[in-house]
């Protein structure tokens, strides 16, 4: 975990469950490399490098996941407002943030096809 966050306590959630979901995915690793092989027709040019994309192709088909679960637990805790306000304010993965926001029911219904739900 980085410490860019700590005069923000919603930015500094957000990434402490980034990167919790981080290993909840490897967990789910079959899971996870079928949503990404789905997420490669929907998206299939994705930005790599910062600011918009990850640090690799697959890294950014990744934290399409990662980061839709990040928005999605933000919201369950501190509200839809507080969370979207949170994840629009962040310098780094710009693109793959956008999509979460504005292309959301794609990306939910391709994680639950692929049986990758939240608890």
């Amino acid at each position: 975990m980085n410490t860019r966050q700590l005069e923000n306590d919603d930015g500094l959630l957000g990434t402490f469950l980034h990167e919790q979901f981080h290993w909840f995915a490897e967990a789910r690793r079959q899971e996870v490399e079928t949503a990404i092989a789905r997420l490669c027709k929907l998206y299939p040019d994705v930005p790599i490098g910062a600011p918009e994309g990850a640090k690799s192709e697959f890294s950014t088909y990744l934290h399409l996941i990662i980061c839709a679960f990040e928005l999605e637990a933000l919201q369950e805790l501190i509200g839809a407002d507080r969370a979207r306000g949170t994840i629009t304010t962040r310098p780094y993965y710009t693109w793959v943030y956008r999509q979460v926001l504005n292309q959301r029911s794609g990306i939910r219904q391709v994680l639950e096809n692929c049986e990758l739900s939240l608890p």
